[in-house]
């Protein structure tokens, strides 16, 4: 999806080329899950990431995803780093396949417990 550049990197960090002679570990960088086997609305979730992209772009490293929206028959696949978000139609749903959406979120100090919560609020009624 072309989600490296350089320029953006350097906007966010302004440090990230500098040498240094060590490496170091940064403990900030968390991952988390959210599964649901109940389709998702997919205004709700648009929405949600439009929200957490102002609100988090700069610690938003990685999240991807697979997703069953209502009344879809395929799934949706996403990807994003950052502020660069894609997404596109993925397989048709098997006859009798347990439908499952999985989203990962990998990033700095996101408020794990507030977004699941969101993504809960996310599902289709």
């Amino acid at each position: 999806m072309g989600g490296f550049s350089l320029d953006s990197i350097l906007e966010i960090e302004p440090g990230f080329l500098d040498e240094e002679d060590h490496h170091e570990h940064n403990d900030d960088v968390k991952s988390f899950a959210f599964t649901s086997t109940r389709p998702l609305d997919a205004a709700r979730l648009q929405a949600f990431f439009r929200d957490i992209i102002a609100e988090h772009a700069r610690d938003l490293m990685r999240y991807k995803g697979v997703v069953e929206f209502a009344g879809f028959d395929h799934s949706v696949v996403f990807q994003g780093v950052h502020m660069m978000m894609a997404s596109d139609a993925g397989r048709i749903w098997s006859e009798g396949e347990v439908r499952e959406s999985r989203l990962v979120f990998i990033g700095r100090n996101l408020p794990k417990g507030a977004l699941l919560a969101r993504l809960e609020r996310c599902v289709a009624s």
